[in-house]
């Protein structure tokens, strides 16, 4: 028996990614094809951008690093055993470039006043801030997150994702602001004496050290 297929090409289409997709990284690509009388022989995946070409069978893995963040087109192209061949095209994004993220203020260090956290991010394809102060995250829009640190000891750093996947983390910083005067005391019993004694002074501090102690006698600072 002799089967003739010499008009009806095969039927072929991309079922991943879809179509407008954005993708990064690597991923596969596959296409699925049909032919109702001599069958599908095989099925060539090709993907452009500019004068770029890369191509394989599906289903074909592609590291999308090989090119420019942008728009790629993906064609399958699909044989039936009789020579005939059909194609489709579609087109994706692709981004492989992590958001640009600013710790811009507050700088590691101790302060007695209130300080704002200021983060900034840039990105073609923004998603997200997260920052995170003693391990507990707060999301903010790009492209800027601010957060008012009261009284109390904190680590804090910020990460920048885009709607890609791709992500981008600052530094680590540790943070005190203590706004609360140090606590002195002293051992003198109030009771007169008529020789030389000593009297022993000390200060704490719940949030930071004490760094020098200024005291006075009968209002004469010593």
């Amino acid at each position: 028996v002799i089967v003739r297929d010499t008009i009806v090409p095969p039927s072929v289409a991309i079922t991943t990614p879809l179509s407008g997709e954005n993708k990064s990284g690597t991923f596969s690509i596959t296409a699925t094809a049909t032919d109702d009388r001599s069958g599908i022989n095989s099925i060539l995946i090709n993907i452009t951008q500019g004068v770029y070409s890369s191509s394989g069978n599906s289903p074909y893995s592609w590291d999308s690093t090989a090119v420019a963040d942008g728009p790629i087109n993906i064609t399958a192209t699909a044989y039936d055993k009789a020579g005939n061949s059909n194609s489709t095209t579609i087109f994706i994004d692709v981004d492989n470039t992590a958001p640009a993220i600013y710790f811009n203020s507050p700088a590691v260090g101790n302060y007695s006043l209130e300080q704002i956290i200021n983060i900034t991010a840039l990105d073609s394809h923004p998603a997200k801030i997260t920052l995170y102060i003693n391990g507990t995250p707060t999301d903010f829009n790009f492209p800027e997150a601010n957060y008012t640190l009261s009284e109390g000891n904190y680590s804090v750093y910020a990460n920048a994702t885009d709607t890609f996947g791709n992500s981008n983390v600052t530094e680590t910083r540790n943070i005190i602001v203590d706004k609360t005067p140090s606590v002195s005391s002293d051992d003198y019993n109030g009771n007169w004496h008529n020789a030389d004694f000593n009297v022993v002074i000390t200060a704490t501090d719940e949030l930071t050290s004490v760094a020098y102690i200024n005291y006075s006698y009968n209002s004469g600072a010593i």
